[in-house]
């Protein structure tokens, strides 16, 4: 079949194959014209982002931990063999000196109840701190950050709430609290990310 150029700028008559090697460079590819089946990335593609955040103080003097209250972080995975990478951070404080108290992350999958995301058997969470002394507002204020994921191998919609507790139950442990007794920004987030 010959090549025709018709007056609209349309080419026909070329077969597959017919453009010489190395053609077609990334300017002609059109915005979004490449399919997952042509993609070159085989793992470690972001497929999600889910994000939660409130202003807002919790305090607890329990020794086991407990619910904080902050908001819950839902995902759905989009496949089962995906990871889940989470992320919080926020501030805590102690209500004396020479106290402190933990934090640690509970997942809930499907209708199933919550557990712990850290599972060697310690009591410590995966954040927490001590003050020797307290700030000048009489409270001691420090910042926390937690980074985790999660092999889910689920379809089901994962839940993710903050848990506390202190470490002396004549204390209260605060999360979200700042200097002088303001609610302070608690952020938690989930980032679905492919494996294959």
């Amino acid at each position: 079949m010959a090549i025709v150029i018709n007056g609209s700028g349309t080419v026909t008559g070329i077969s597959v194959g017919g453009l010489p090697d190395g053609i077609v460079d990334t300017d002609m590819i059109a915005n979004n014209a490449v399919t997952s089946a042509k993609s070159t990335i085989t793992g470690g593609k972001i497929l999600q982002v889910q994000s939660v955040e409130e202003f807002d103080e919790h305090s607890s003097s329990s020794n086991s931990f407990v619910d904080v209250g902050t908001p819950t972080l839902t995902i759905t995975p989009t496949v089962s063999t995906s990871k889940i990478l989470f992320m919080a951070t926020g501030s805590m404080s102690s209500s004396a000196a020479n106290r402190g108290g933990r934090i640690t992350v509970y997942m809930q999958d499907g209708s199933g109840s919550y557990a712990d995301l850290r599972t060697d058997g310690d009591n410590g969470g995966f954040a927490g701190g001590h003050w020797d002394t307290p700030d000048s507002f009489s409270k001691p204020i420090g910042d926390w950050a937690i980074n985790t994921y999660v092999d889910h191998n689920s379809s089901n919609e994962l839940n993710f709430k903050l848990y506390y507790r202190s470490n002396n139950s004549d204390t209260a442990f605060w999360v979200g609290r700042s200097h002088g007794g303001a609610d302070a920004k608690t952020c938690l987030t989930a980032i679905e990310v492919s494996t294959t």
